[in-house]
Parts: C-alpha cells; structure tokens; sequence
C-alpha cells in the first residue's frame, strides 16, 4: 500500500521583499500554464491549473482571480501589467513538461510591483491516474505558495538572515530535528533575536516548543529550559499574534494532545484546516489521532495525502506503518519502512517501530539485530531508551531489574500523553516477558490517564493474554468512552 509520491526541491532563488498588504486582501493570478510535451496531453496544461486556482481559493486570506480573468495572459505574460490590469500583488507562471508516464511542474511566484521573481520550485509525479495526479499536484503547489505568500507578507521589517533561519527551521521540524545544535529550536531562538515580531517564526517556535515537551525522554534537552512552560508561552504569544496562521492553531492541538484536550485538539485542527486546507503537518496530525483512535481508514488515507503534500513529512508514513504492523500485514509494513530507512533523519523513530513491532510477534532475532546496531552508540537520549526496552524484551534484565528500568522511563514531569506512551511501552515489555499482572497496573494507568490508542487496545498481538485478567475490560471501557468523546466537535 506504498503511495508514490514526486520529489519536491528547495525554492531555488532568494525570496525578496513582498509589498506588505493585510492577509485579507492578498490577491493572486494563476497564468495559464505553459505546456511542452506530446500534443494528446495537452489539455494537463490548462486542467492543472484550473485545479491549483480552486485548490487556492480556499485557502484563507487569498483572492485568487478565476482562470477567465486570466486567459488573455495565455502568451502577454508581463507581471507588471498584469497586476495594473487586474489589481493583483502577485502572479503565478508555470511550465508544465510531460513525457509519456512523467510529469514535471516548474512553478514560479512573481510580484507584479516590481516583476522580480520571489520563489520558484520544481514539482515531479508519475502519470498513473491523470485525475489523481492533478488533484495531487495542485495541492502540492498550492501548500508551497501558501507557505511562501505567508512568508512574504509577514516579513516587515525581518533582515534576508532571519527569513532564511525560519525557512531552515520549518525543515528541521518536517525531519524532527528539534533540539540540539542547528535543531529546529537553535534555528528560531536565533530567527526571533533578529526579528522578534516576525510571525511565522512566533507560530513554528510555538510548534518547536511542544515537540521539544514531548521529546526530553528520548533527547538531551537542556536542563535550563523547562520546554511545558516554554511550549505554553509560546503558543500564548502566537495566538496573540499570528492567530491568521494555520501553523498556530496546530500549535494548539499539540498542547491539547500532550494535556488530553482530545475534543479541543481535534477543534483546533480542524481550525487548521479551515485556513489552510492544504497544511501537510496538520494533515499528518489529525492523521495521527484517526489512526489511533478508532477511525482508521480515514487515517490512513489523510496521512498518506500529508506525505503527498509534503514529501519529506516521513512522520506521515509511520502512522500508516503501524496501522500495517498492527493488522499483521508485515510485508506491507516493512515496504513503508525501507522507503522511510532510505532518510537518515528517521532513524531514531525507526529503530523505535522495529523494536515494538518485532517484541509484539516475538522475533528476538530481530530484536538482537535492531539491538546490536544501537549497542555501540553512547548511552544517552533516544540510543539508552532502546537498549533498555531491547533487553527488557530479550530477558537480559531479570526482573527487579526490568521493574527499575521501567520506574526509569516512567519519570516525573512529563506530558500526560509522554506518560501515557511510556506506559505502553511498559505494557508491552511486561507481556513479553509473561507478567501479565504487571502489564495490566500499567495498562490501567495509560487508561486512567490520557489513552485514546484503541487501535493498539485491541489489535496488538502483545495484549491478547492480559485481555482475559480482571480489570482489563474495565480500562477498555474508559478509553473507549474517552475516544467517543473526541470527536464530538
């Protein structure tokens, strides 16, 4: 069930200064796209284009020209008179190259003040089903624009360093380096030195913050940042100041997810997607959520469109590994996770979802082979986490030990959903080792804390024995009642 996605590449040109207008009257033409290639696809010119002008017109705060207005622009594509004729700020210019099975979109932002060209990208994707792959590329598009127009009109007064800082930090998030040097929160704390009042950066900052929350068990976060304090601030300052932004409202969901706001996450996503139907990482978090909480094949399918829209959002496709891993379906599961393994970046939350997956169907030689790869690494953040649970789940703790190493992860001061993830994987060690009875006290706790995971709850094949204990049925009940709440919105 592999999804093929294009590659997208880095805006190739320097952005430069966008005539500042309030977000609510930005206006925008698409020309209509230029076409090369074989005369009997054509018309994929014209069809892609009128799919990125419906795509954008929902995109809050832009006024996108319908193609009507702009089909007299067909070859007298000069942007400046382009936008005294139409009353725009800006003008989209495309070029679409087709082969017979391939597809190629080299896409360019133009302000009309001045006809200097403020962003250009590449977009790539196989030719299978033709309406597909416009509804893909149009979103695709669109997404880069949106995120690029944001850029542009919130800059003010931001020097060129600050604007290229934030760009490199939305990268860093999308790869979930976060933390540490020319991590995510680096990249911003410096961004926002230079332009404190750009508010893009105060939205990503927000969404950095409450990925650095979740992390502390698995990193080496400064111990001089209390990051739950840092997350709520943040998102205080972004709703205060970018509440227009897509971005802040995933900040929100984020702190309702890590507190279990399950009902105000879901809102606030939701809010997300109003504004930016297009928002990948929004996408992939709601995605997250279906996948869990009982709504699985809409899940799927929402974050295999997040990977669409940005193709380096690989945290997309664990959702949809582990929906495959949890249903038995292996040989699909280990197909999405060679693709992510191709990324070097996702090799930590990779030798995670091997390690869980391998001890729920009892393959220690598995397990010895993920442990062996870690074994050498120094024995701190992310790499001692997995020894740990590897040697709980082979035996090599007898059992005081495994109970100290489980009272180790389940540390203090963290999110309830961090907690609650921990608790699983306490969950899981246990049965593996046959103490059920000790599976079922951490069980009961992930339930009477935040849990919403049913699609594990039932589903994964480590759990099957502790089902029948006392009490199981119990906290099952809970976390039900908990995930038909949720959605109540």
């Amino acid at each position: 069930m592999a999804t093929n996605v294009g590659r997208s590449m880095l805006p190739t040109s320097a952005m430069r200064s966008l005539a500042p207008v309030p977000s609510t009257e930005r206006a925008l033409a698409v020309l209509p796209f230029r076409y090369q290639g074989p005369p009997d696809q054509s018309y994929l010119g014209d069809a892609l284009s009128d799919e990125l002008i419906d795509v954008l017109s929902r995109t809050r705060g832009l006024r996108v020209l319908g193609s009507g207005a702009t089909a007299q622009y067909r070859d007298n594509r000069d942007p400046r008179a382009i936008g005294t004729n139409l009353g725009v700020d800006a003008v989209v210019d495309a070029t679409v190259q087709c082969s017979p099975s391939q597809i190629r979109v080299l896409a360019r932002l133009v302000e009309v003040a001045t006809g200097t060209q403020l962003w250009s990208d590449r977009f790539e994707s196989r030719i299978e089903d033709v309406f597909e792959m416009q509804d893909r590329m149009s979103k695709r598009i669109a997404e880069a624009l949106r995120v690029e127009l944001n850029t542009v009109a919130a800059r003010g007064d931001a020097p060129a360093e600050a604007v290229a800082l934030y760009l490199r930090a939305r990268r860093k998030i999308t790869s979930l380096h976060i933390l540490g040097e020319d991590g995510a929160i680096e990249l911003l704390d410096a961004c926002m030195q230079l332009a404190p009042e750009f508010r893009p950066a105060l939205a990503s900052y927000a969404i950095a913050c409450m990925r650095a929350w979740f992390l502390p068990a698995f990193s080496e976060a400064p111990a001089d940042r209390d990051w739950a304090a840092e997350a709520r601030r943040a998102l205080a300052r972004a709703l205060a100041d970018a509440s227009d932004l897509a971005e802040t409202h995933l900040a929100k969901a984020m702190l309702a997810v890590q507190t279990g706001e399950w009902r105000d996450a879901v809102q606030a996503l939701v809010k997300a997607l109003e504004i930016a139907p297009t928002y990948a990482h929004a996408h992939q978090y709601l995605a997250q959520l279906q996948v869990e909480a009982g709504n699985t094949r809409e899940g799927v399918s929402r974050a295999r469109l997040a990977v669409d829209l940005e193709p380096r959002l690989f945290v997309g496709l664990f959702d949809v590994a582990r929906v495959h891993a949890l249903r038995g379906e292996l040989v699909e599961y280990e197909e999405i996770l060679r693709r992510i393994e191709a990324d070097a970046r996702y090799r930590n939350p990779t030798t995670q979802i091997r390690l869980r997956v391998a001890g729920w169907y009892g393959d220690l030689d598995r397990v010895r082979d993920v442990l062996d790869s870690v074994r050498d690494e120094v024995m701190v953040g992310f790499a001692k986490f997995s020894v740990g649970y590897a040697r709980g789940l082979l035996g090599e703790l007898d059992k005081s030990e495994l109970d100290a190493y489980v009272l180790s992860i389940v540390a203090d001061g963290v999110s309830p959903r961090l907690y609650t993830l921990i608790c699983q994987l306490a969950v899981e060690i246990y049965c593996a080792r046959g103490f059920y009875d000790d599976a079922l006290v951490y069980f009961q706790k992930a339930a009477d804390s935040v849990l919403i995971d049913v699609e594990w709850v039932d589903r994964c094949p480590s759990l099957k024995p502790m089902a029948n204990l006392p009490g199981f049925g119990e906290a099952r009940r809970k976390v039900k009642a908990r995930v038909q709440s949720m959605w109540s919105v």
